[in-house]
């Protein structure tokens, strides 16, 4: 087995599995999947979500997070310099498709 069968994945790898991930929700809950993977690792603030995405209020925000978040896990955090929270595609599917790989080239041995 070579080293480079166990590495791990590089944050390009992982937006471009995110953006394949996300691209199959389709409507308004896709349009915020896709664009919190277009700004993986970064995430964005609740007020750059509502302006990109045209959100005029709060319950259509909470719906758009609470509905997304059944199709992949969203973290969310607060941001000191916005004083508001950011929201980040998880980690868990990342980390499920790391441990698939590994599994793949552990199979293949």
């Amino acid at each position: 087995m070579d080293s480079n069968s166990l590495k791990r994945l590089t944050t390009d790898e992982k937006a471009a599995i995110l953006a394949k991930e996300v691209e199959r929700v389709e409507g308004r809950i896709g349009e915020f999947l896709a664009l919190l993977a277009a700004h993986y690792p970064q995430g964005l603030t609740r007020t750059e979500i509502k302006t990109r995405l045209a959100v005029n209020n709060n319950e259509s925000f909470v719906s758009l997070y609470r509905n997304g978040n059944i199709f992949i896990d969203i973290e969310k955090r607060y941001c000191d310099v916005a004083k508001e929270n950011r929201f980040f595609i998880g980690t868990q599917f990342l980390h499920n498709v790391q441990c698939f790989h590994w599994l793949k080239v552990w199979q293949k041995l």
